[in-house]
């Protein structure tokens, strides 16, 4: 992915196939909600800079991270925490994975 427009097509793709909400996407990728969603819905690019590799590299996190989508008994209160527990799974270290994908039930 070499530019940002790719970065969107890739973002909508991925949040189509992983049934995630604008929120959820903003919390995985640590970016304001009303920012993904001028990503995804205002026609609006990220500026492409130095950030933009810790972008590219959470959506590819996030594509391949076998938490989702988010199993159906998460409620909506549990959601976030089920995010923030896939997303701190996703990126960890290989050896300290011995665990395996985060609980459907993430009780704080």
């Amino acid at each position: 992915m070499a530019n940002p427009h790719a970065f969107i097509l890739k973002l909508r793709s991925v949040q189509r196939d992983l049934n995630l909400s604008t929120g959820d996407l903003a919390l995985w990728l640590a970016r304001p909600r009303g920012t993904v969603y001028s990503w995804l819905f205002g026609g609006h690019v990220p500026v492409w800079d130095d950030k933009a590799g810790e972008g590219l590299r959470r959506l590819r996190l996030l594509e391949h991270c076998p938490a989702f989508p988010v199993p159906y008994g998460v409620t909506k209160r549990q959601r976030r925490h089920y995010i923030q527990q896939a997303y701190a799974y996703a990126n960890a270290p290989a050896h300290a994975k011995h665990d395996g994908v985060p609980a459907a039930d993430p009780s704080p």
